[in-house]
């Protein structure tokens, strides 16, 4: 046995001592650059295109087995010109022969300088390379991966990698369109299984025509760890300063740091420590998603400090003009989420705008054909601070004529494409907000749920305080047609109308508390073109209040001086009409409000009303009665008492915004004549009347031939006298 063992151990010092004396004589013996004219040959044969070596060829065989070149270049496909599809200034690599036989790798640094790389498509879409990659149009299986090849080394290391001054163009005639990579370096330290590399990547990049450019810079420390399939990176940071119309800004710059693992096994990454800044926007988080490489699934948490959504807006070259400038100063964000290829949700979310704090969770899923659920919650927000500022009409602009028709202007062009994504949404929202302003309306304790389905759009419930009373609503929205159709159904209940006009009109023309239920139905996605469709029926009631700018009493008081040829006396009561009740009913048709059944009760007059208004043109055609009660009591009734049972019409004319009162004196001229012929005729009848018991002997009432009254006879007198009267005539 040991002279077996002393056989085969000098058998193997033979063998080493032969391969020692190669490496020595090979490396004495053999010239590199005899091979050059060989290298080029076999080059040109396997691939057609022409390899030129224009430096020395270094081969070296122990300790290392390396290879070291300088000014190399091939050259480019035919129709590609003559600069060459690549070169290289300088190449070194090199692998340490003696730890190979112990299955180990001991690589030197990798040195590639001043590489050059064009890859080209003409305008037939031919690429530069095609040649290079052989028939394609083969179906060959690819070859299968070891996955036990590197695992099975006992060990691993390269020495380094420094790759200096190379560049990458990609030229795409057919586009035409031209990126290039220029300035690249990439330099890592010592690479060793299990152990942390520093990694250094700048590079700057361009495009004609400009798309974008700047420059780009990388680095990190990373570890790879084969044995458990490892690979991580610390302290990563990305850094850039790009420009270029395909950028929502000029001279951007944008930061990226994380720390980065990837565990190839369990098929999951993990981002974290992550933050991301650009634009004066700072955020932070984290990041880990699962199942890579067959259905990813992700969580982690995103918050944004404060900044101002302004000056973001403003580097974005996005003018925002509103009627608070104040206003987008304070911007901020925390929130939780969560999903995958299908689905994102938002949870623990917590947004701040300014003074507005929006809380909740929020889900989409089926991103082609959105499903939403949310459940959100907004403390309050003012936004008339957030609507444009208010433009003093201009003078030329198109305005209601006094018949009521408006200039002459072009067709309405409306684009309805905004109803498109509507049809196959779903949705399932609960939106609660404790104090909403807008248009200077104040609600209070707003609360909705919002669902969607097959084009449907509903707001129901929908309620909230306003003014001491309540709304309720029920608002529909149909996207189902080429032209939406809104369905509304509302409820006013118990509200201070005179507060609540004052704030959303700017003017309380009406006061009281006011009760009112409207059912609409309208088409179309603009304002006009809602009130030319508006379609439906309003209910409504107004107790113990006064309407403002008219004083009816007044009216009636001018009306009768100058009726008795007097001039109206100056009145220094408020311009305002008191009312214990106001009721009505109106009906809308293609925008256009009647009314017929129109009823104010005060206390010495009674209102009624008729017409209509128009809500195109916001013209008025309408005309109310009053009619003077019994009772000297309420709003001028003493100076009016000598009117009871008067009916006066009042003309109103104009506009919403400046209507015109006026009583109509030749209805009341009318009517008057009627009544003085009345009353003459009763008095001539009254006189023919005491002519007749004259002539009979009966005169004991009735009125005298002077017309003055006398005391009436009593009624059995008279009979008894009539039938005497009778009896003598037979």
């Amino acid at each position: 046995m040991s002279k077996l063992v002393k056989r085969l151990f000098l058998a193997l010092l033979v063998i080493v001592g032969l391969i020692v004396i190669a490496l020595i004589a090979a490396y004495f013996l053999i010239d590199a650059n005899s091979f050059k004219q060989k290298i080029v040959a076999e080059v040109s044969k396997a691939t057609g295109r022409e390899l030129s070596i224009d430096g020395d060829l270094d081969i070296s065989l122990f300790p290392w087995i390396g290879l070291s070149a300088n000014n190399i270049s091939l050259s480019n496909a035919k129709g590609f010109g003559d600069k060459p599809f690549a070169s290289l200034d300088r190449a070194e690599f090199g692998i340490k022969l003696l730890p190979v036989f112990r299955k180990e790798i001991e690589a030197d640094a990798i040195t590639l300088h001043g590489l050059k790389l064009y890859l080209g498509v003409n305008k037939q879409g031919v690429s530069n390379w095609a040649d290079l990659a052989g028939d394609t149009t083969k179906e060959e299986t690819p070859p299968a991966i070891d996955g036990e090849a590197l695992s099975g080394l006992a060990a691993f290391s390269i020495g380094g990698i420094d790759i200096r001054d190379a560049e990458v163009i990609w030229d795409d005639q057919q586009t035409p369109q031209r990126f290039s990579v220029s300035n690249f370096d990439l330099n890592s330290g010592a690479i060793l299984p299990g152990k942390p590399v520093s990694l250094k990547i700048d590079f700057d990049i361009d495009s004609q025509p400009k798309v974008v450019d700047g420059h780009i810079n990388i680095k990190g420390i990373t570890r790879i760890d084969l044995a458990n399939k490892l690979v991580a990176i610390n302290d990563f940071n990305f850094a850039s300063t790009l420009n270029g119309p395909a950028l929502p800004a000029q001279n951007m710059e944008l930061k990226l740091g994380s720390d980065i693992s990837l565990d190839i096994a369990k098929d999951i990454l993990s981002l974290q420590n992550l933050t991301f800044s650009t634009l004066g926007v700072n955020a932070s988080g984290q990041l880990t998603a699962n199942q890579l490489s067959s259905a990813p699934e992700f969580k982690g948490q995103l918050s944004i400090s404060e900044f101002s959504l302004r000056k973001l807006l403003a580097k974005l070259d996005i003018q925002v003009e509103t009627a608070d400038p104040g206003v987008l100063a304070k911007t901020s964000l925390n929130v939780d989420f969560s999903g995958n290829t299908n689905k994102l949700s938002l949870t623990s979310l917590g947004a701040k705008l300014d003074d507005t704090q929006l809380s909740g969770n929020f889900s989409i899923s089926e991103f082609n054909k959105p499903s939403i659920k949310a459940t959100l919650k907004l403390d309050k927000i003012d936004l008339d601070r957030y609507l444009p500022p208010t433009v003093e009409n201009d003078s030329t602009a198109s305005k209601p004529n006094a018949a009521g028709t408006g200039s002459t202007t072009a067709p309405e062009v409306t684009d309805n494409s905004w109803m498109h994504p509507l049809r196959t949404l779903a949705a399932d929202a609960q939106f609660d907000v404790g104090s909403l302003k807008i248009n200077k309306l104040t609600l209070t304790q707003l609360a909705t749920t919002i669902t969607a389905k097959g084009g449907l759009i509903t707001l129901h419930p929908l309620t909230a305080s306003l003014y001491d009373g309540s709304y309720q609503g029920n608002i529909q929205l149909n996207s189902n047609l080429d032209t939406p159709i809104i369905t509304v159904n509302e409820t006013l209940k118990d509200v201070a109308a005179g507060p609540l006009l004052k704030d959303l009109t700017g003017d309380d023309k009406i006061l009281g508390t006011a009760n009112a239920r409207a059912k609409l139905t309208m088409r179309g996605s603009t304002p006009d073109q809602i009130k030319k469709t508006a379609n439906g029926d309003i209910r409504f009631s107004f107790i113990n209040g006064a309407v403002k700018g008219i004083n009816v009493s007044q009216i009636i008081r001018d009306a009768k001086a100058k009726l008795a040829g007097k001039k109206p006396g100056d009145s220094k009561e408020p311009q305002q009409t008191d009312f214990a009740e106001l009721s009505g009913t109106a009906n809308i048709k293609s925008g256009l409000l009647q009314n017929q059944d129109l009823l104010m009760k005060s206390p010495f007059f009674r209102i009624t009303g008729r017409g209509k208004a128009n809500l195109i043109d916001e013209s008025i055609d309408y005309v109310t009665e009053v009619a003077i009660v019994e009772t000297s009591k309420g709003q001028g009734g003493k100076e009016l008492e000598d009117l009871k049972g008067l009916k006066i019409p009042v003309k109103i004319s104009g506009t919403f915004t400046e209507p015109k009162f006026a009583p109509d004196l030749k209805a009341m001229i009318s009517d008057e004549t009627k009544a003085k012929a009345k009353e003459k005729i009763d008095k001539e009848k009254d006189k023919l009347k005491g002519k007749l018991l004259d002539k009979l002997g009966l005169r004991g009432d009735a009125v005298a031939d002077d017309g003055a009254e006398t005391a009436p006879a009593p009624k059995d007198e008279l009979e008894d006298k009539l039938k005497n009267k009778l009896k003598g005539l037979f």
